[in-house]
């Protein structure tokens, strides 16, 4: 399976965050952070922390590898989803208003989502 290769070191120091919530009634949900905060990446919801966790373990093994995400549209508005083998979604990408702006979110995802910091947040 090839891997997304950026071309160099242009995001040697990137660190990812991913926060889980838990949403009443016992739901839970990720999202995964840049580093300044901004959402690059949101989770469906859960109804087993164990299947949120097990979808994060999903993000940090497929987000390497370009066959797993598609390439959506909402209106002008342009995002990614990102799936695992078996075609199940992992997640959503926000909106964004050019290709080079969701490549770039690709591009951080794929190439630093493995090493993200998994941090735990309240209910929602």
């Amino acid at each position: 399976m090839p891997s997304r290769n950026t071309g160099g070191l242009l995001y040697k120091n990137i660190m990812l965050s991913i926060v889980v919530t838990t949403q009443p009634p016992h739901q839970y949900r990720f999202k995964l952070l840049s580093e300044s905060g901004h959402t690059l990446l949101s989770s469906p919801r859960f109804i087993t922390q164990d299947a949120c966790y097990d979808t994060i373990e999903s993000l940090k093994t497929f987000a390497s590898f370009d066959m797993h995400y598609l390439y959506e549209t909402a209106g002008i508005k342009l995002y990614f989803n990102l799936i695992d083998d078996n075609g199940y979604l992992i997640g959503t990408s926000e909106l964004f208003n050019t290709p080079e702006e969701r490549e770039e979110a690709i591009k951080l995802v794929s190439n630093y989502a493995r090493y993200a910091t998994l941090l735990k947040a309240g209910v929602q």
